[in-house]
This record gives C-alpha cells, structure tokens and sequence, in this order.
C-alpha cells in the first residue's frame, strides 16, 4: 500500500466517529495554528474520509505530515503499520542534486531514469502559464503509468497536489466525479434527472469539480490513466465528456489551480485543446541511462564506486525488460547503500560492489 494510502487509513482511525471533526480541526490547528479553518472543509455532508484526503495531502506537499504521524494514538490495531508508516517517511531519499527538477531518485526511494522530454514537459505544465494538458503515450511497457511519480514530483515544486485516478476501475463518470471530488473534500451532488445527454452528463459532473477548485483555490494536477486501447471497449461517453470538460477548465477558468496529465488517451481531443496539448512519448531506458542515475546517486551519497562496477551491474539486465532493469538499479541502490566504505576512506556508507 502507498504511503498516501496508509496515512489516510491511519489518520481515519485518530479520534471517535462523534468528535472527530472537533479533535482533528484542534489537532491541525496545534501543528499549523490559523490553517485548520482554511484547509478542512465542513460543508454539509462532508464526511471524516473528505476530510482526512485534503488535510493528508496539504501535509504532504507543505512538509508536516511527520508531526500528524508523531501524535496519532498507537494501539494494537494500529501500531504495526504506523511503524510502516514512520519507516516511509524516515526513509524518503535526500536529494541527489541541487535542481529539483533533476532528481533522479523519488518518493518510495523509486529511481527514474532518462525521460527527458517528460521532465520538459512536466515543467512547462506546472509554470504559472504553462499548458493545461499533457498526453504521455508509447508502446506496451515503455514506463507511461511510472510517469506519474516524476508528475508527483516536479508539480510538488510548484505546489501541485497530485491526485491520480484509475479510469479503468473508475468507468462510470459518476463513480470517477466522486472519487475527484473525495480528495477536495466534497461530496457529489447528484442532481441528474437520467434524460441528460451523454455529453451535459459529464459536463455537469465535471461544474462541481470547477465549483470545488473555486473555492478552495488549491493546486491541482489530475492524473487519469487506465484508459482502454483502441481494440477494447471505449469508456462511457459521458466518463469522456467529463474528463474532456476538465481540460478546459484547466484551459480557461481554471487555469491557475488545475492541470490535466493524461496516459495511454487515444481519443481525440477538440480542436482548441489539441492545439494547446504537451505530449510526451515514453521511451524505455538505456544502459547508458541507468548507468547516468546510478552515477548521479553515488556522487550525492559520497559512494566509492567505480563507473566499471555499475557497469557490471547493469550488463546483467541489458536487453531485459523495462521491469527487471528498474529492479535492477533499486537492488543495487539498497545494496550501496548498505555497504561500508572502504578502509581509509570517509565512513560515508557505499562502497566496492
């Protein structure tokens, strides 16, 4: 499970059902004193789920989930995976260069190699007048759905909440609007009479979407993958209609606070936002890519490592698939890692494979 994914079950379970909201907004408010009132949404219908999303991910971009973890109870019940959870978060890679932008070793202590259009990309879409839209496509197994963990990344620089979404799993529109507008820390109002058309369905999802992010004014990069391939049955068109009409929102009134990054999209989008669309197409990584990241790691932990070492490494995985050479850089990287250095050196852990 994620570490979004165990904070928020966690956190869930912090104080009794009848008080929570009281007990959360007091806690919030003793780790971050004038926010709790800005950040937890109390409108009718708001439930303790809403309201652990939006707090969890603030904390997450703005550096103080730590102080959340440190004050909930442990029991039984809960002791085992907070240990996880304090694991994560003391194990979360330091930089490995002094542009974030750069960073070759991300959340989950996940290695990221080559990628350098995405980067751009990526970049441009998060700069305050950057595109609304990017489509990351590219052949089976090139590392399209792994683009959203360098997507987490570079938009936490601009303080962009990342929210991922599977549309695959999530195939009826109104199901995806939920789980949207879950992580704003709103409920959906279902106000459709069933004679809507496919398209003004989904457009009337996606205006509550637009409604949320207007009032709350928070950074949002929406992340939806999972879409089907040509040869399998298409989406819903109002599931179409209402990730299409969150694109030009980011495009026009929303533009400040959303962006839109779609994987595997093969349908064609309007004219007006085609126009405006980054694309990226994923490439898988060479030896000379996966060779770059570990250098550029070793060099920002002080590893004593040849260049010929690495490459021994990697040749046991060239020409193999994109999988086993990622298994390969995050095994070698945990075994450095726990090295010592050699005799002589500075004690800085690494050494000789």
């Amino acid at each position: 499970m994620e570490l979004r994914d165990l904070l928020i079950k966690n956190v869930s379970k912090m104080f009794p059902v009848a008080t929570f909201v009281l007990d959360f907004q007091n806690l919030v408010e003793g780790i971050k004193p004038g926010t709790s009132a800005a950040i937890i949404p109390v409108s009718p219908g708001t439930t303790i789920d809403n309201i652990v999303n939006v707090v969890v991910d603030r904390a997450l971009l703005e550096g103080w989930i730590g102080a959340i973890v440190a004050q909930l109870p442990r029991n039984p019940a809960t002791a085992a995976e907070l240990d996880v959870i304090l694991a994560q978060l003391r194990d979360q890679p330091r930089p490995t260069c002094a542009d974030p932008f750069e960073e070759v070793l991300l959340e989950g202590t996940r290695p990221f190699a080559n990628r350098v259009d995405l980067r751009m990309s990526l970049r441009a879409l998060c700069e305050t007048a950057g595109s609304p839209i990017l489509l990351v496509t590219g052949e089976a197994r090139s590392g399209k759905s792994f683009s959203f963990y360098l997507a987490q990344h570079i938009a936490r620089q601009r303080a962009f909440i990342t929210s991922q979404f599977d549309v695959g799993v999530l195939i009826d529109p109104a199901t995806l609007a939920t789980e949207v507008l879950r992580r704003f820390g709103v409920e959906l109002i279902d106000d459709t009479t069933g004679l809507e058309s496919d398209q003004r369905s989904g457009q009337a999802l996606a205006a509550q979407v637009n409604k949320a992010l207007q009032a709350q004014k928070q950074r949002r990069l929406l992340v939806f993958d999972g879409f089907p391939s040509p040869s399998d049955p298409p989406l819903p068109p109002e599931t179409m209609s209402f990730i299409v009409r969150l694109a030009r929102y980011a495009d026009e009134e929303l533009h400040p606070f959303l962006r839109i990054l779609l994987i595997r999209f093969h349908e064609p989008l309007p004219d007006e936002l085609d126009d405006v669309a980054e694309r990226d197409e994923a490439q898988g990584f060479t030896d000379a890519d996966m060779l770059s990241v570990l250098k550029q790691i070793a060099n920002a932990r002080g590893w004593n490592v040849s260049d010929q070492a690495l490459l021994d490494e990697i040749n046991q995985v060239s020409g193999k698939t994109l999988r086993e050479r990622f298994q390969l850089m995050r095994k070698t990287i945990r075994r450095l890692s726990q090295m010592p250095a050699p005799a002589g050196a500075p004690q800085t852990p690494g050494g000789p494979l």
